[in-house]
């Protein structure tokens, strides 16, 4: 459906609907003055079609007349190559958070610094600090091969 008054929502969508036959499903993109409606059966959307098209949709501050149509039927492949993607970043993403953890579980919140030859532990405390990196980095790459 498009041309929705602005303040249009999907409750008002689905009660204008509900006219035509059993709604199981709507949704509103105000923005754009969009709406989507699934009915429960292929005759009520004819009939919506049919009955509703270039029709007067009155909210309760303001009206337009809508425009009615079938929805394009999805191609099956397009939507198997979404969900693949859709898996692939969730598991990407499952990843990446299972290395943050393990890098937070293998640094000791209670290390100490060693104190250096001199006294003032500078020296030992950034060579610490690389060597845990390398360690990460080395963790990183082996987790990357599996």
């Amino acid at each position: 459906m498009t041309n929705l008054p602005r303040r249009c929502s999907w409750q008002d969508l689905k009660d204008f609907m509900r006219k035509i036959g059993d709604v199981v499903y709507a949704d509103v993109d105000r923005h754009r003055g969009e709406g989507i409606v699934d009915f429960s059966n292929r005759q009520d959307m004819d009939r919506a079609i049919d009955e509703l098209d270039d029709t007067e949709f009155k909210n309760y501050d303001d009206s337009s007349y809508i425009r009615v149509k079938a929805a394009k039927k999805r191609d099956r492949s397009e939507d198997d190559r979404r969900d693949r993607r859709d898996r692939d970043r969730d598991r990407d993403r499952s990843r990446s958070r299972d290395r943050s953890r393990s890098r937070e579980r293998k640094r000791s919140p209670s290390r100490s610094p060693s104190p250096s030859p001199d006294g003032n532990g500078r020296k030992e405390d950034r060579r610490d600090r690389e060597r845990d990196r390398e360690e990460d980095r080395r963790g990183e790459e082996r987790e990357d091969e599996r």
